[in-house]
């Protein structure tokens, strides 16, 4: 499952370019997001690991990126947190990755009056509105998007014309991954999540999923509470390791 769950990931969050090494692929994107500007040790190889590391540097150093490693308990070898440890990647951005049946969780048939499925370019566009994004960051943002191939279901909750909560629904062979999930300071407190996370849901079902999973940094107690409380369950926790 939880390797099931990995792979999906990188299928949905893709990043511009992506390089295969040895059972490790490496991912660029300008330095947007860690997500898509880091290593994923997935399977096992046959060359010397640090070997590897160095050749890693090596590619992030010619694009003037930091070189970033996504560490997972499966991530292979099963010593790599450790070696990059002993060479000073410092570890950060500790996150739980949440799973759960699709018929436990809350889900609604019909979007709500104020609840919108958008094109990407448009929930974009709301998105850089609530999150206050800058334009470089959004060019590569739509990159991304643009990247999706699964299928995705962008959802904005609007108010007194303006975005109130907005969240990615990515649908690949019966799971729904939840992304970009961001509430307008002003208005939480008020559902607004959940109204959004229950109208991707509603969409998933429609459309054959069976499970779905989000990602929550592991310090956010209170989103982890709400996630815990509307029926997901904590599945496995990755890292990051990066040296600049």
């Amino acid at each position: 499952m939880q390797l099931a769950i990995e792979e999906r990931t990188l299928n949905a969050w893709p990043a511009q370019r992506n390089l295969l090494y040895d059972g490790w692929m490496l991912r660029f994107t300008g330095g947007y997001t860690r997500r898509a500007n880091s290593i994923s040790a997935l399977y096992p190889g046959n060359e010397n690991v640090a070997d590897k590391i160095t050749w890693c540097e090596q590619q992030y150093r010619e694009r003037n990126l930091s070189t970033i490693f996504k560490v997972c308990p499966f991530s292979s070898p099963d010593t790599l947190d450790h070696s990059l440890e002993d060479r000073g990647y410092q570890r950060l951005a500790e996150t739980d990755v949440m799973h759960a049946p699709i018929t436990s969780l809350p889900s609604s048939k019909s979007a709500d009056s104020d609840i919108a499925i958008l094109s990407r370019e448009q929930w974009l566009a709301a998105f850089a509105q609530i999150t206050r994004q800058e334009d470089t960051a959004r060019l590569l943002h739509l990159a991304i998007l643009s990247a999706m191939v699964p299928v995705v279901c962008p959802v904005v909750m609007m108010g007194e014309g303006i975005p109130k909560a907005i969240a990615l629904g990515v649908l690949e062979r019966g799971m729904v991954g939840i992304y970009d999930l961001v509430t307008d300071t002003r208005c939480r407190r008020q559902g607004c999540a959940t109204q959004i996370l229950s109208t991707i849901l509603g969409w998933a079902i429609s459309n054959g999923a069976t499970s779905a999973y989000l990602q929550v940094m592991s310090d956010n107690q209170t989103a982890l509470r709400l996630y815990e409380k509307l029926g997901f369950a904590y599945c496995y926790k990755y890292w990051y390791r990066m040296k600049g």
